[in-house]
C-alpha cells in the first residue's frame, strides 16, 4: 500500500467536502503558497455553502483573512472578517483579525 500525492492542481474543488478543502487550504498555506491557500479556502467557503454549514464556512473566513493580511491586502482581510462575524459576532479571532487588518489600514 502506498501513497499517491498529487499537487493541488489536480484536486478537483468541487468534488470535496468543505472540510476536506479548508484542510488542503491549510497545507498549502503551512507550505508559504497563499495563493493557492486562498484558491482552496474560497472554494471550502463554497463548499460549506453548498453544505448548508455557515459555521464551518466562517471559520474559513478567517483563514482567508489572515492570508490577506500576510500579503497586506487589508481591505480583503476585512471583508472577509465581516463576513465571518455575520454568522458568528462574538467570535473573538474574528474581531482581533479585523483589528489587524483596520490597523493595516491605518484605522487603529
Amino acid at each position: 500500500f502506498s501513497l499517491i500525492f498529487f499537487p493541488f492542481s489536480f484536486i478537483s474543488p468541487m468534488a470535496e467536502s468543505g472540510s476536506a478543502l479548508k484542510e488542503q487550504g491549510n497545507a498549502a498555506f503551512k507550505a508559504g503558497d497563499l495563493s493557492t491557500a486562498l484558491s482552496l479556502y474560497a472554494s471550502s467557503v463554497a463548499a460549506f455553502s453548498r453544505e448548508k454549514d455557515s459555521e464551518g464556512g466562517a471559520l474559513v473566513q478567517l483563514n482567508i483573512a489572515l492570508c490577506y493580511i500576510k500579503l497586506s491586502n487589508h481591505s480583503s482581510a476585512l471583508d472577509a472578517c465581516d463576513a465571518s462575524l455575520k454568522v458568528d459576532p462574538a467570535n473573538t479571532k474574528a474581531h482581533y483579525r479585523r483589528a489587524l487588518a483596520l490597523e493595516g489600514l491605518g484605522n487603529p
